[in-house]
């Protein structure tokens, strides 16, 4: 009979949940939607502005999704340099399994983020 150890799934997966309700809390959701609704409302405003026989609308479009998902990229590492800094990997590393779980409670917090950015614009 052989025991193989426990994946972290079911930790990691709870803990992103947790801190994207708390991410976007009725007391927080005004500066985590600012920058989405203000870059639609810049789309909405050069939605008709012609440059070159092109709409700028349609060039702008692809080019802020990307750029909102390089940004989702980035909160990865703000995330993991502002948990080194209060002890969070710390009090993760202590725990068996902490450091899978951490890992996936931030990719999947990073992830529903970023989808809620790229579905407001």
């Amino acid at each position: 009979m052989s025991s193989r150890p426990p994946i972290p799934w079911r930790t990691g997966l709870s803990r992103g949940l947790t801190e994207f309700r708390q991410d976007f809390a009725p007391s927080r959701l005004a500066g985590q939607l600012l920058w989405p609704v203000a870059t639609l409302a810049v789309m909405y405003w050069f939605r008709n502005h012609d440059v070159a026989g092109v709409l700028l609308g349609s060039i702008m479009f692809p080019s802020v999704l990307g750029m909102f998902t390089i940004f989702g990229a980035q909160l990865m590492v703000q995330y993991l340099a502002a948990d080194r800094d209060d002890g969070t990997l710390l009090r993760a590393r202590s725990t068996p399994l902490g450091i899978p779980a951490y890992l996936i409670g931030k990719v999947t917090l990073c992830t529903m983020t970023l989808m809620t950015y790229l579905a407001v614009i």
